[in-house]
């Protein structure tokens, strides 16, 4: 494995006794490709007629084609492995937590027949991912992300731009017909549904409530870069608004991608919030960090408008 990792911080030799584990597998199938094309030289050796001949001819071919198989994931697997190591920093912490073993044998096994390069890359992150922090895709998510294409992959990262959090992931519901310049129509939420990321449903709302008698705040977040205040005065007891939610298939694999925030969607998708509840006052500013599992976030003072 020294010749594939460079061992230097707690991260990497982390990231290298995880998949030392797991290409044991693909160690033992570039033995199965050396195996069989020697026995594929072997009965070449023992052809002393024409009938003999014809039956070396399939074995052979059958001998090369198990050659050739194992070698392609031997080098998908390998690029995967070598993907997901660029994606550590050097001297970066990762989370001392065992990763489950059945699922890297189940990584593994997905990886090793991925031969798509934008696929690998996010098989990598993936497994870049669940070294720094186990139990970030859970095996349901594995399963799921072996069925789609490069092309369901790149919708699913074009939607991303759209999507909010506020303790969950979503995306605000009439973005596609009523908020100027978004890439995504309601076909594209149908397949996102039939593939598993969007939840099904067209009724779903998001709700807040104000159970006090002073007015509270909710925070609405925007790409990790930056987060509103939703102001309900106490007279206001509840507002909502329509959304697509994200399923945890979905929210993991929305975890992996690097979005550019559209601020001028993030303006109109709050001016629309407003517009259904009108008592609301709402503010919003750019990020200096968030840290969405502690609940913790910081943002600039000096970035705050009103919408």
């Amino acid at each position: 494995m020294a010749a594939l990792i460079e061992i230097n911080t707690d991260g990497l030799a982390k990231f290298a006794n995880t998949i030392s584990f797991a290409l044991g597998g693909t160690a033992r199938g570039e033995r199965k490709m050396a195996e069989a094309k020697a026995y594929a030289k072997e009965l070449e050796a023992r052809t002393n007629n024409n009938v003999a001949f014809i039956e070396l001819q399939g074995q052979e071919a059958l001998a090369n084609y198990v050659a050739v198989k194992e070698n392609r994931r031997f080098k998908n697997t390998l690029s995967v492995v070598e993907k997901a190591h660029s994606y550590f920093v050097e001297g970066e912490e990762v989370s001392n937590a065992p990763i489950d073993p059945d699922w890297v044998t189940r990584l593994f096994d997905i990886v090793q027949d991925i031969s798509n390069e934008q696929m690998q890359d996010l098989w990598g992150r993936i497994l870049a991912g669940e070294v720094k922090r186990p139990q970030s895709y859970s095996l349901r998510s594995l399963e799921a992300l072996r069925n789609i294409t490069s092309d369901e992959a790149c919708l699913f990262e074009r939607m991303a731009q759209y999507v909010l959090y506020d303790g969950m992931y979503f995306i605000y519901r009439d973005s596609f017909e009523n908020v100027a310049n978004v890439n995504i129509r309601y076909a594209d939420i149908a397949k996102l549904i039939e593939i598993g990321f969007v939840q099904a449903g067209s009724m779903v709302e998001q709700n807040y409530y104000n159970k006090s008698e002073i007015s509270v705040v909710r925070q609405l977040f925007y790409c990790g870069k930056y987060i509103s205040f939703l102001n309900m005065p106490a007279d206001v007891k509840q507002m909502s608004f329509p959304i697509y939610p994200l399923t945890t298939v979905g929210e993991e694999l929305y975890k992996l991608i690097s979005v550019k925030p559209n601020i001028d969607y993030y303006k109109q998708v709050l001016c629309k919030i407003k517009e259904r509840n009108k008592k609301l006052s709402i503010k919003y500013a750019k990020l200096k960090r968030v840290d969405f599992q502690q609940g913790n976030f910081e943002y600039y003072n000096n970035t705050i408008k009103e919408i």
